[in-house]
């Protein structure tokens, strides 16, 4: 990596572009490091560990007033905003306590096919899934995110419902990190198009 910022400080051309860190957990980049380049660190990113706390804040106003119109509980403590608010932190001790929940839930999964062999394998919480950025796979689990990346992990609606209050059920189906899948929840949302989020690289 220090090669490649010595590189793109020699090259006019280079300079013209951002580094992405193609090695790491999905959205660790766009999400949280915002995409840039000082933040291009692979695995050794332990001293992002602040920096993830005020923007999961700042994102949390976001999606937080969203899901909680959708009808949903939410991890994020956003005073019962009705409506989501652009608000940026500089101060972890004021961001901290609005992203404590979100940062150290379990993210459960809807059952329990991820873990084949029925393995004492705790839920995976979102600081240990982005710090250290590695996107690493269990091979006592099937490989699903968090554990991993399969090609059918909708890892969109994933990083979602890192914002979501997984002690919380909805018509007796208790939230998980596949929970913003059901149909059924879009179709009762009052939006349109009634479908899941998905992001590009899952067309």
């Amino acid at each position: 990596m220090k090669l490649l910022h010595a590189l793109l400080e020699k090259d006019d051309e280079l300079k013209q572009y951002k580094l992405v860190d193609t090695d790491g957990q999905p959205f660790a980049d766009a999400a949280l490091s915002e995409r840039e380049n000082d933040r291009q660190l692979g695995a050794n990113n332990f001293w992002l560990g602040p920096h993830f706390v005020l923007r999961l804040a700042h994102l949390g106003w976001g999606f937080g007033p969203s899901i909680s119109a959708l009808g949903l509980k939410t991890s994020f403590d956003h005073d019962n905003s009705p409506i989501s608010v652009h608000k940026t932190y500089s101060l972890i001790t004021e961001a901290f306590p609005r992203v404590k929940k979100t940062l150290f839930q379990p993210l459960r999964l809807p059952d329990n096919s991820w873990n084949p062999k029925g393995l004492d394998i705790p839920f995976r919480r979102p600081i240990e899934v982005f710090v250290p950025n590695v996107c690493a796979i269990d091979m006592d689990t099937t490989g699903t995110w968090p554990y991993g990346r399969r090609f059918e992990d909708q890892v969109a609606t994933r990083f979602l419902s890192l914002f979501l209050d997984m002690d919380a059920e909805m018509n007796g189906t208790r939230y998980s990190i596949e929970f913003l899948n059901n149909q059924w929840l879009w179709d009762a949302a009052p939006i349109e198009p009634k479908t899941p989020p998905e992001s590009a690289q899952e067309r």
